[in-house]
């Protein structure tokens, strides 16, 4: 259990106030608002990909190509539910976190960022587990 004693920092502050407006929020605008607060924590870019029916692809809310479960580390984030972070030519680091509703899967966060810390993967971490969509 937290212990509410200390004071918040920025970081808390933004992943609390993400999770409270997150959910009443609608489904299209998930793109959007997962952007928004991964740039507020500094973390660089996000996106979010839903599972088909088939579940043989993830597919992405907003602009993107859709990502195949088999082959993909994406994939292997949804398959798995374990979060996965790998080199990206050009961007940094790429963190993959699946999304869940209790034991359902529904799909991955993608993170592009120059780099991660402990506290960074801490922080973000939590967003899939605690995540209403």
């Amino acid at each position: 259990m937290p212990d509410r004693t200390q004071p918040l920092n920025l970081g808390e502050q933004l992943l609390e106030q993400f999770l409270t407006a997150g959910r009443t929020l609608d489904p299209r605008d998930a793109p959007r608002f997962a952007e928004q607060y991964t740039r507020a924590l500094g973390l660089g870019s996000a996106a979010v990909y839903l599972a088909d029916i088939q579940q043989h692809r993830l597919v992405a809310l907003a602009q993107g190509p859709d990502l195949p479960i088999d082959g993909t580390l994406a994939g292997w984030t949804f398959r798995t539910g374990s979060m996965r972070v790998a080199e990206d030519t050009g961007a940094g680091l790429v963190a993959w976190f699946p999304l869940t509703d209790g034991a359902e899967r529904l799909g991955v966060l993608g993170l592009r960022t120059p780099a991660l810390d402990r506290e960074a993967v801490r922080r973000c971490g939590c967003w899939p587990r605690c995540s209403p969509w």
